[in-house]
């Protein structure tokens, strides 16, 4: 579409994935391996800013969040537009429905167990792989901060984005333009 892209992660092989798929393509793709918190030191008055999935929950805390869209209004051009998707973690989940099942084939079963605090979740990833017949299990958690919509509404609006489109469901969009 002509567009120039600067993409941004510390997974690198996410990047990897990103350049082979790029190739060919006669994409203008900048890959940079760095957290995303830093995009401001790569690019200069983007017009549209993406951050997609659950990567927002990732972020170190409250107060790095509210920086990070602060940073994105701040370096959005004029009418620029910020889309975000990201789980509501305000309703804590009970009982088993904490367990839930997130991919299951032949050869592999993930599933992930929620453990809620106050204002973060922490997520224990369980990794079936089956292996010469075998089924091996990798176990690793991490922690995310408890967002929610209307929370992510109120900073936005704080910050003067004006919100364009707002869907909620089990992944949450919000697009925001400056």
């Amino acid at each position: 579409m002509g567009a120039s892209v600067v993409a941004i992660d510390f997974n690198s092989q996410l990047l990897d994935e990103l350049k082979t798929n790029a190739t060919g393509h006669n994409a203008k793709i900048q890959i940079i391996q760095d957290d995303l918190v830093n995009f401001k030191k790569f690019t200069l008055q983007p017009d549209l800013i993406l951050c997609c999935g659950d990567t927002i929950a990732h972020l170190e805390s409250f107060d790095v969040l509210h920086q990070f869209l602060t940073d994105c209004y701040q370096s959005l051009s004029e009418g620029g537009t910020l889309y975000l998707t990201f789980r509501d973690y305000s309703n804590e989940l009970k009982d088993q429905e904490r367990f839930i099942l997130v991919k299951a084939d032949e050869t592999r079963i993930l599933s992930c167990f929620l453990e809620y605090q106050k204002d973060r979740v922490t997520v224990f990833d369980t990794l079936y792989e089956k292996q010469n017949h075998s089924w091996q299990q990798k176990i690793s958690s991490y922690s995310k901060i408890r967002i929610s919509v209307s929370y992510m509404e109120e900073i936005l609006k704080k910050l003067n984005f004006n919100i364009v489109i707002k869907e909620t469901g089990r992944m949450n969009t919000l697009i925001a333009a400056k």
